[in-house]
């Protein structure tokens, strides 16, 4: 139970298994969210409600997002380091040892916000910013509570991966953490 009412969240994947379409009901008030990717499988863009967002890639890193002919811009060094929001400001990320977003500071070193997980990476805290970068570093999509990681999506509130691992590796296609604890 989510925001007072019944949370149910219907998905639907193409022929190559990637998540195409997520239709959520919260408490009577529908989401509906689509998925575009390139051959590479990297998502374009994902559109929610009829607004689209577009994702400039450099790599495998989203580097900009453009939604309504205005762009969001972040920068990288060895992890996130600044984010360009859509009105023009600028913040310094914080992270974790993990990877984990941990803070957003003002370039003169003001609080902008805090962020929180549990180990699984759910959300401590309800923050509601345009930053999609959260728990590993990793872009987190608002409409579905997915965390987008390339070729597939993680879901923290369950722990497993939405969709089986592309490369069937070990037993458990779905987990997040594998332990490969060798048994002699």
């Amino acid at each position: 139970m989510t925001g007072g009412g019944f949370l149910q969240q219907l998905n639907r994947y193409d022929a190559l298994n990637r998540l195409k379409q997520t239709d959520i009901m919260n408490g009577g008030v529908n989401t509906v969210a689509t998925y575009i990717y390139d051959g590479n499988n990297l998502r374009q863009s994902k559109t929610v409600d009829g607004v689209t967002t577009q994702h400039l890639w450099n790599g495998s890193n989203i580097v900009a997002d453009v939604t309504n002919g205005q762009t969001q811009t972040y920068l990288r060094g060895l992890n996130l380091a600044y984010m360009k929001s859509y009105d023009g400001t600028w913040s310094k990320y914080i992270t974790d040892g993990h990877g984990d977003v941990v803070g957003l500071y003002g370039l003169d070193g003001t609080k902008i916000t805090d962020y929180t997980y549990d180990p699984f990476g759910v959300p401590r805290n309800d923050v509601v910013d345009t930053n999609p970068f959260r728990h590993c570093g990793e872009y987190a999509d608002v409409e579905s509570g997915y965390i987008y990681l390339r070729n597939r999506y993680y879901d923290a509130g369950t722990g497993r991966f939405i969709t089986e691992d592309p490369i069937k590796d070990g037993l458990n296609w779905y987990v997040y953490l594998y332990d490969r604890e060798v048994v002699f």
